[in-house]
């Protein structure tokens, strides 16, 4: 499942109008996507320059074919949605 999440966070952006993967509608049609799977929602983190930096690297990738570096930041990002679940 998150190689589905990954391939369409990573090809709706390539769709998108801007070349800086500006990717805030793709992530919250990912957490619609999760949401229908009764997943929580996750949070992919680009507020901070390293976090920002993270997911453009993993999109560059993306674009040469390997979607691993998308994947790994999915997989974190729910890994910590259910964990905080699990402790509320």
């Amino acid at each position: 499942m998150v190689e589905l999440l990954a391939w369409f966070q990573h090809r709706f952006v390539v769709i998108h109008p801007f070349n800086d993967y500006n990717g805030r509608l793709a992530r919250i049609l990912t957490i619609l996507i999760l949401l229908n799977l009764n997943l929580p929602p996750i949070e992919l983190k680009a507020d901070t320059k390293a976090d920002r930096q993270l997911y453009l690297n993993a999109m560059y990738k993306a674009d040469e074919g390997n979607m691993n570096p998308l994947e790994s930041l999915i997989s974190e990002a729910l890994t910590e949605s259910l964990e905080k679940i699990k402790f509320q």
